[in-house]
């Protein structure tokens, strides 16, 4: 989510041919596994707002949502803009211009305020009823993606600086919601930050720090490094999902364009507890705890989800977790389309919000797909 690389628009094209099976002068090879019938989805496509004016490019980033007013916020890198739509009725309500690259995106319903990361080193407030621009916050340059709880966004965390910023140590930048200014500034021995998720209950921040392999344990209060967790079996550490119920903490990992992982960790001691395989380009991990789902989106074009059942459920093992850490039920992938890695899973609208590029095939707009749980 974050930080991104370097990849162009052919390469991307690449992994097209590779995943959809298109050779170099358009030919489709017959069907394949990513075409088979799905029989054990955890998704169904429910709708799409295809985005037709945004210019064709390989990245598209955040998304979240209005639930109140079924808008769906998306940042789209290419044409440098942020697309609001309506997910009830399918159609773009507003497109705000002007970003020098757009990245995180942050909704608080209580102030109708929008918040959204620009790389070129600020943070831009909008009213999120006439989207009239109130305030610009001034960061370092670099700055991307957003960290914040989602049931209470008095406060938000920025990355930002490292090594976008041509400097050796990233910042994570803490900003109030009501006063709309910065009142900290982290300061980490990195030169990337990626994704990290807030523990209320322990009062923690878990973030990931992808050049390491690891994960820093933060205060909040401090916002001191109390402990530091490598990440096993892992390339880059983007995206990170907590389960309190379930006492867990999962991270994904990108190991290869095409191949990746999912590193189960046990909250109360830190340990690993599985490590599941995943597809390649994974940028945005979720967990649908009603169902027992573990979600994530990848750059190759997929949804994937498994099903937890914690071994005291499955077979009355006693303690937290169980014996050997529950166990995974990997259910059919989901097509979304290529470089569709970011998403955002909104247990109260109960969708999944997907954000997909336009990668330059005329009528292969940039949109934002829908999905509805298969129960």
């Amino acid at each position: 989510m974050m930080r991104k690389s370097s990849i162009g628009l052919r390469v991307a094209l690449g992994m097209l041919a590779g995943v959809a099976g298109v050779g170099p002068a358009g030919w489709a090879a017959p069907a394949g596994p990513a075409f088979a019938a799905r029989r054990d989805a955890a998704w169904r496509l429910a709708g799409e707002v295809a985005f037709p004016d945004v210019k064709s490019g390989p990245y598209s980033d955040y998304v979240t949502t209005d639930t109140r007013r079924h808008r769906v916020f998306t940042t789209m890198q290419a044409s440098k803009e942020v697309v609001v739509s309506d997910y009830e009725s399918d159609k773009v309500i507003k497109v705000i211009p002007g970003f020098g690259n757009p990245h995180g995106v942050v909704y608080r319903g209580d102030t109708d305020r929008l918040y959204v990361s620009d790389g070129a080193g600020k943070i831009e407030v909008y009213d999120g009823a006439s989207y009239a621009h109130l305030k610009t916050i001034a960061l370092r340059p670099g700055v991307d993606g957003v960290v914040y709880d989602p049931q209470d966004k008095r406060r938000i965390y920025v990355a930002n600086g490292g090594d976008d910023a041509g400097e050796a140590t990233a910042h994570l930048s803490v900003i109030d919601t009501d006063l709309d200014r910065v009142v900290a500034d982290w300061v980490f021995p990195t030169p990337v930050l990626e994704q990290g998720v807030i523990d209320h209950a322990e009062g923690r921040m878990y973030l990931n720090l992808p050049m390491k392999a690891a994960l820093a344990v933060i205060d909040l209060k401090s916002g001191r490094i109390a402990a530091q967790w490598a990440v096993p079996s892992c390339g880059r550490n983007m995206s990170v999902a907590l389960s309190r119920a379930w006492n867990r903490l999962f991270v994904a990992c990108r190991n290869s364009s095409m191949r990746g992982v999912i590193v189960a960790f046990d909250l109360k001691t830190g340990a690993v507890s599985k490590v599941l395989p995943s597809r390649g380009w994974i940028d945005s991990l979720w967990l649908d705890e009603k169902r027992r789902r573990i979600v994530d989106s990848s750059g190759d074009g997929v949804v994937e989800t498994y099903v937890y059942t914690p071994d005291d459920a499955a077979s009355g093992v006693s303690g937290p977790g169980g014996r050997s850490g529950g166990q995974y039920r990997k259910a059919d992938d989901v097509e979304t389309s290529v470089m569709a890695k970011t998403s955002y899973f909104d247990p109260v609208a109960d969708r999944l919000f997907v954000s997909v590029p336009h990668l330059g095939f005329p009528t292969d707009y940039a949109k934002v797909m829908i999905f509805r749980p298969v129960e």
